[in-house]
């Protein structure tokens, strides 16, 4: 049964002492926290990672640019950039880009052109109507893969129906003409 030690330090009434209480001098109750909008008891929330007060905010947000600075200053580059190059050390690659096409939409239709948007591993024409997720839809690929020291230089890029391209995956062309 709880016992009633403990008094709210915003409104000086008895409250409920349980495991999780807040120590006497900042147990509060959860009406009285909202009332004041949460002032003087940040990070005392119920939320696993502090209050979410624009002031908690703030003060967390400088903390995390702190930290990236300092670190940028020990290791000489940025967190995302460190990230990267652990990831290269640890697996031999550069992680993948995010976002958008990693072809520009004028190269990618100089590739379709060029190739007769035609597949270069089973030859089957392609339509560039075709819907995205359909097996016969063009895409471009990577003839050597850039997980195996492939570039994106034109001559590394040949047109390829999607059903292909995930079948060959990062194979290399002559393990490529096997899988078909």
């Amino acid at each position: 049964m709880p016992s009633m030690t403990l008094t709210c330090f915003l409104c000086n009434m008895p409250m409920d002492q349980r495991r999780d209480s807040a120590p006497q001098g900042r147990a509060a109750h959860n009406a009285c926290r909202k009332a004041v909008g949460g002032v003087g008891v940040h990070g005392v929330s119920g939320y696993r990672r502090g209050c979410r007060c624009d002031t908690c905010r703030l003060a967390q947000n400088a903390s995390v640019a702190e930290y990236a600075r300092k670190r940028k200053e020990r290791d000489g580059v940025g967190l995302t950039a460190r990230w990267r190059q652990d990831f290269k050390a640890k697996h031999g690659y550069w992680p993948q880009r995010g976002g958008g096409d990693w072809i520009a939409p004028k190269a990618r239709r100089a590739i379709y052109d060029r190739d007769g948007l035609a597949c270069y591993i089973c030859g089957d024409q392609l339509d560039r109507l075709t819907e995205i997720n359909d097996p016969k839809a063009p895409t471009i690929d990577h003839v050597v893969p850039r997980s195996k020291g492939g570039t994106d230089d034109l001559d590394n890029l040949k047109t390829c129906c999607r059903d292909c391209n995930v079948r060959k995956s990062d194979s290399m062309p002559a393990e490529a003409l096997l899988l078909t």
